[in-house]
């Protein structure tokens, strides 16, 4: 003994970053843990690295007794650890306010102490913003105490996306990158725009923002019907985007169905840029044409009113049959302007 504390003091002395650090119970063989490591049982006296350091000290049948202690350099530090009996408890311990679960009950923030488990198998699960959740399970005895340091993983460049039904093709930001459901480890934090595609399915487009770290997420269901798109563009080498995409190219563009919605649309047409919000349809199909510096809207047939002034005399001969089928197909009324076809 006495040679132990001989060298214990020749390391002090030698170390002056270091302290003395002594710890007594109230009960003998009490388990001693220094930042979470098991450094031995009371009495102890260590040699500590000068700084702040939390002891726990436990003991079967007995609550722990968790201190903050400082530790100065050439002073010796000295802890009286007075355990109060108990009936045993769980601790975690993990990032400042994370969220326990236990047996899929809330148990508040961590750290925290728990003296409610009852002897048996627990499952427990904690979730903090900006780390991947954690799920263990934890076995439990009457009258002992269980300590756990959680260990949660940083979400950084953590991208997942599923899909109902899965198998959908994932494109990330104009690039490939699988099908769902799928896992990415690589993607840097940021804005990125997600797109989803599987035959029988309308397309969809999605955005997250992971520029604080927190892990990309985008779960969807597919819709079984959506809206086709058509785009005269008048030039062979026209491209076409939606929401960032590209979706094909040439004088007159094909493409879809996608999910009913709001969509950016971009034209790039030789030095000529269109760019404008249009609504895709839940259903049939959104035909546009180039008309100037603008998209717009090539209607059916029997929706323009130069059809209607053309088949006016028709409609005369018709009689009155032929006027009640005008005013059902009738699409809209009549524009300031436009000829004015009088029946009898």
């Amino acid at each position: 003994m006495a040679l132990s504390f001989l060298l214990l003091f020749v390391a002090h002395a030698e170390d002056p970053a270091s302290g003395l650090l002594k710890i007594k119970a109230s009960v003998t063989g009490a388990e001693v843990y220094l930042d979470g490591s098991l450094v031995g049982s009371t009495p102890l006296t260590s040699l500590v690295t000068v700084g702040s350091h939390q002891l726990r000290v436990v003991a079967d049948n007995y609550d722990p007794y968790v201190r903050k202690v400082d530790v100065v350099a050439d002073r010796t530090t000295e802890v009286q650890a007075n355990l109060l009996p108990g009936v045993g408890t769980a601790e975690f311990a993990g990032p400042a306010g994370a969220q326990i679960f236990v047996d899929d009950q809330a148990k508040g923030a961590l750290p925290v102490r728990l003296r409610d488990l009852p002897p048996g198998t627990h499952k427990y699960r904690v979730e903090a913003p900006l780390f991947e959740p954690l799920e263990g399970e934890l076995s439990t005895v009457k009258g002992k105490n269980y300590f756990v340091q959680v260990q949660m993983r940083p979400s950084r460049g953590i991208f997942v996306v599923e899909s109902t039904p899965p198998g959908a093709t994932v494109i990330l930001d104009g690039q490939e990158r699988g099908v769902t459901p799928l896992r990415l480890e690589d993607v840097t934090p940021g804005l990125h725009m997600v797109s989803l595609a599987l035959d029988g399915y309308a397309a969809v487009f999605r955005s997250t923002d992971t520029s604080d770290g927190r892990r990309g997420e985008v779960r969807v269901t597919l819709p079984e019907k959506g809206g086709s798109l058509t785009v005269t563009t008048g030039s062979s080498d026209a491209k076409l985007y939606l929401n960032g995409f590209p979706v094909g190219t040439g004088a007159k563009i094909q493409a879809g169905p996608y999910e009913k919605g709001r969509v950016k649309v971009r034209l790039e047409r030789g030095e000529q840029v269109i760019e404008q919000t249009l609504t895709i349809p839940e259903s049939g199909g959104l035909s546009l044409k180039v008309q100037g510096e603008e998209l717009v809207e090539q209607r059916p047939l029997v929706q323009r009113w130069g059809f209607w002034a053309a088949i006016g005399g028709g409609l005369a001969a018709g009689g009155a049959a032929a006027i009640t089928t005008a005013v059902l197909l009738a699409p809209e009324p009549i524009p300031p302007g436009d000829a004015v076809v009088v029946l009898p």
